[in-house]
């Protein structure tokens, strides 16, 4: 007696697919518990089940979407249930070592503060603007007495020394360097 082979096309595309769109549990859910688990409403539920679509394969269709946080169909965990302990230590394991990377990186020197960032620019903008409107009236009297030449001249000059200042400017020293520089250039003048 020959023994006939039996279909294998169902069960072997059942394992390829995932276990939730196949999980009798899912297929015997009401419209509205589909929807619970899916995050969607009884319409739509109603919509996708008329376009063929089963309970197990709407609710793994959100739960991709979702990136995963829809319902747990085959272990009967709904979203607004807790994880498990497991769960929420892997999760914290990830956190702490996406933490520690930008820790390393900052210090790296790779990664900087937007606050620290924005108080540095701060710092060089009111420098840059103090010693720009400070040119007007150091230079007045010398200007004065100067062809148009020789004040394209000095007026360079100064400015190049300012974008010199500003390119090495270092915010901690930003206020000594400027009583440095008044207690430096008064007797010059």
């Amino acid at each position: 007696m020959k023994k006939t082979p039996k279909s294998t096309t169902k069960s072997s595309a059942s394992h390829l697919t995932p276990s939730v769109t196949t999980s009798p549990i899912a297929d015997r859910l009401s419209g509205a518990e589909i929807g619970r688990r899916a995050g969607l409403s009884r319409q739509r539920v109603h919509t996708l089940l008329q376009r063929g679509m089963t309970g197990g394969e709407i609710i793994e269709m959100q739960k991709r979407k979702r990136g995963g946080r829809a319902a747990d169909v085959d272990s009967g965990r709904s979203a607004g249930q807790p994880e498990s302990f497991l769960a929420a230590r892997a999760r914290k394991e990830s956190t702490l070592a996406n933490l520690r990377a930008y820790e390393l990186a900052e210090r790296a020197g790779e990664l900087v503060q937007v606050g620290k960032l924005r108080a540095f620019f701060a710092g060089v903008i009111v420098t840059a603007r103090a010693h720009l409107l400070r040119l007007p009236g150091e230079l007045a009297d010398q200007l004065g007495a100067m062809d148009a030449a020789e004040c394209k001249q000095l007026l360079e000059v100064e400015i190049h020394q300012i974008l010199r200042r500003l390119a090495n400017f270092d915010e901690r020293s930003a206020a000594g360097i400027d009583q440095k520089e008044e207690q430096s250039e008064t007797p010059n003048n």
